[in-house]
């Protein structure tokens, strides 16, 4: 048994691995389009229309396609234990109709009512930037169709552990809609961007299709048009999933839609900073909860109590271990990184020092997300959705709180620092919720809470006698950069020497087995 926990261990490791590196691509190429953005049109009319345009579809539908896939992962998986592999197929198959009809039922009502819909995204948007934006929305509605889909299929090939095709789809999707977007500037004509990134989002779909055939999801014959117990059991845990992650879209909104009245380009700024943050977020929470999640619900379905426990307690400890060295380089390098990713073109020094300051509220929050996504998906994987729920309907009202009392104060850094103590409030009650309920070990938790923490703190005491020495040294160039990037690696190295030292084993013994493999 313990051979085979220290193997299950090590291919969880190495997938883990393998999906950061695909993301980091992914991400890559979405950092590109975002750098290419601000280089094409800046802090511009056309770019805060487009962020706008952008997100009402997300909220509106990515929002339940995301709560689709955490509720459709632990419903397949106790179908597929308590019944078979093809029923559980015929399940999805039937929930994809369902969907499909939802879908252009809401397309219908958004063509319909796009100026109204606009105003409550954006209710400080007036004239040509209103105009445009309602332009924009119209075109990029019909996406809700590809993100249900994409969802879907993502979901179920996770489910067979197929991490890497469904995670380098996204290197698909955005190559698409940055040559779009090269070609629009060609052009001069920034619709070509927008539909483009319509064709994105389809093109994705297309990618992921051959896997759906080859794991054998149409190979079944079924009515359609049925009624699916399964599909109708979905239904009330998929509800409460969907508004616990609409709320955290529309946390963005009330950012956005308070910002908006600040003055032109600040909502661009908001968001190029908290692309930044969401870049650490898919690149290290989403391949761990990717890889993760699928087996927390296999052994919620196979009731394997003490299994769930210890994967749990594991994975709180993995992700802390990962995100605090992150914040720490963020927050740290926070100019730098601004500077290389969007200072260019039409992003002048100015909006990169505002981005920068954005940033920076931004990151103190960083650790309270991460963790907050693990902990609601351990909820999720129990299919208990009424307390993240309910968590995140606090939040949003401290949020709004929060928004307007900071956002009069200090402005866009006051809508960055509300996110901030909003995610930390959510994490701190769910990790309560869960001790009490016995599922994180107390003592275990404080054990590695304290060991990451002093780890970290011995880390940014490094990284910032060394920023106090370059500041005063060094100018921004190449040698700038080469220096912060070894500073990193070293400050990186120290971090995992200290989790040796203060014997945090689960980490420990990764990095341990990574030296032995290099060694050889």
């Amino acid at each position: 048994m313990v051979k085979d926990s220290a193997g299950m261990k090590k291919n969880i490791s190495r997938t883990v691995f393998i999906v950061m590196v695909i993301t980091l691509f992914a991400r890559f190429f979405g950092l590109l389009r975002e750098v290419l953005i601000a280089k094409y049109y800046g802090t511009s009319l056309y770019t805060d229309a487009y962020i706008i345009a952008n997100n009402i579809p997300t909220v509106l539908f990515d929002t339940l396609g995301q709560a689709l896939l955490t509720s459709f992962i632990p419903m397949y998986s106790r179908v597929r234990y308590s019944e078979s592999r093809d029923r559980a197929n015929v399940f999805t198959i039937r929930l994809m109709c369902c969907l499909l009809v939802i879908c252009l039922f809401i397309i219908g009502l958004g063509e319909t009512f796009t100026k109204e819909v606009v105003y409550v995204f954006a209710s400080g948007f007036k004239g040509e930037a209103l105009e445009t934006t309602i332009k924009f929305s119209r075109i990029l509605f019909p996406s809700l169709i590809a993100m249900t889909f994409l969802n879907v299929f993502t979901g179920y090939l996770q489910i067979y552990q197929k991490f890497e095709i469904s995670t380098s789809v996204t290197i698909v999707g955005n190559l698409a809609i940055i040559v779009s977007l090269v070609i629009s500037a060609h052009f001069n004509n920034i619709l070509i961007f927008v539909w483009g990134s319509l064709a994105g989002l389809f093109v994705q779909v297309f990618f992921l299709v051959p896997s759906v055939l080859k794991q054998g999801l149409f190979k079944n014959k079924c009515n359609i048009l049925k009624i699916d117990i399964y599909v109708v059991r979905l239904i009330p845990l998929l509800i409460p999933v969907f508004i616990g992650s609409a709320l955290n879209e529309i946390n963005s909104i009330v950012d956005r839609t308070m910002v908006s009245s600040v003055g032109t380009g600040a909502v661009s700024t908001l968001n190029y900073a908290y692309k930044v943050i969401s870049l650490v977020i898919s690149v290290i929470v989403v391949p761990i909860i990717t890889i993760l999640y699928p087996k927390f619900s296999e052994y919620t379905s196979q009731n394997r109590a003490e299994k769930f426990k210890e994967s749990v307690n594991k994975s709180i400890n993995y992700m802390l271990a990962i995100i605090i060295p992150c914040t720490i380089i963020v927050i740290c390098f926070r100019g730098l990184i601004v500077k290389i990713l969007f200072e260019r073109g039409n992003f002048g020094s100015i909006a990169a020092a505002s981005t920068s300051k954005s940033l920076e509220y931004y990151s103190f929050g960083l650790i309270g997300m991460a963790i907050q996504q693990v902990l609601i998906r351990i909820f999720y994987s129990k299919q208990n959705t009424i307390i993240p729920m309910v968590n995140g309907v606090l939040c949003a009202l401290v949020n709004i709180g929060l928004d307007y009392i900071l956002i009069n104060k200090f402005g866009i850094y006051g809508a960055a620092a509300a996110t901030s103590v909003v995610a930390w409030i959510a994490c701190v009650v769910l990790v309560m919720i869960l001790c009490k309920k016995k599922i994180i070990s107390v003592s275990y938790f404080v054990n590695m809470a304290f060991k990451n923490v002093a780890s970290g703190t011995i880390m940014i005491i490094f990284l910032s006698c060394f920023n106090n020495l370059i500041s005063k040294n060094i100018s921004f160039g190449f040698i700038n950069i080469l220096a912060s990037l070894l500073a990193t690696v070293i400050s990186i190295i120290i971090y995992l020497l200290l989790q040796i030292i203060f014997k945090n084993e689960d980490v420990a013994d990764i990095f341990t087995d990574m030296l032995k493999k290099y060694l050889r």
